[in-house]
């Protein structure tokens, strides 16, 4: 019995580290990019300009949003087996998309990663709105992670697919270095992974959080190639 408790104690340890470090890494990185901001315009002996200014306000929206999301996500975690059960309302998908995108954008411009995604998304989504986030940023970070070897050529592209009249599908692609069939059929099994310092959690999850949604996650990929990975959800207009 104890052994298997310290079993379970560990894997709810990876899953959390694995689930704090996607979200830990984008804030600090905004929190740095306002410290430099500020601390040039000191050095400079001058006022911060109005776009300076503009773009504070809304990193700090950004981290504070994060901060509170990720703070709910982890108070809900019961154990390693079982994500939170989803509170289920209208989401605007448009909101997600680009507080993503808001989240990773000083990652980008440091990695040199071209990120693009639609400039005019509407219509809403029936999801929870803080596992969604988690889910999109685990894709997201997983893209990143994708073309850690490349020095240029790295894209990222976010797409939204309306299916019908009852479903909308997000799509995010990458140009990294793709995966491997016989890895592609064993990613969504927990603690499988084909980096050597991944947990083999984060997909996992993902699977989870969407099927509670009563969605669903796939994935397209070719070695050399990049991969897509496309969540559904359920349309709620």
């Amino acid at each position: 019995m104890i052994a298997k408790e310290a079993e379970a104690w560990q894997k709810l340890l990876r899953v959390l580290t694995h689930e704090i470090s996607n979200s830990a890494i984008p804030l600090s990185t905004l929190s740095s990019y306002i410290y430099e901001l500020v601390e040039e315009a000191e050095q400079q002996k001058r006022k911060l300009t109005e776009q300076e200014r503009a773009d504070i306000l809304e990193s700090l929206k950004t981290i504070d949003q994060r901060s509170r999301s990720l703070k709910e996500f982890v108070h809900n975690f019961k154990s390693v087996n079982q994500v939170p059960e989803p509170v289920i309302d209208k989401v605007r998908l448009d909101e997600i998309l680009s507080e993503v995108g808001r989240l990773f954008d000083q990652e980008f411009q440091r990695e040199t990663i071209a990120f693009t995604h639609p400039d005019h998304v509407t219509g809403t989504i029936y999801a929870d709105r803080i596992l969604t986030m988690q889910v999109i940023i685990n894709l997201v970070k997983n893209a990143i992670e994708a073309m850690s070897n490349f020095k240029e050529g790295k894209t990222i592209s976010m797409s939204v697919e309306r299916e019908g009249a009852h479903f909308v599908s997000v799509h995010i692609a990458d140009s990294g270095c793709g995966i491997d069939s016989d890895d592609l059929e064993q990613i969504f099994v927990p603690f499988y992974s084909t980096k050597k310092s991944g947990s083999g959690i984060g997909l996992s999850i993902s699977q989870q959080i969407m099927q509670k949604q009563k969605g669903k996650i796939t994935v397209r990929s070719s070695p050399g190639r990049g991969s897509v990975f496309t969540v559904s959800f359920s349309c709620a207009d």
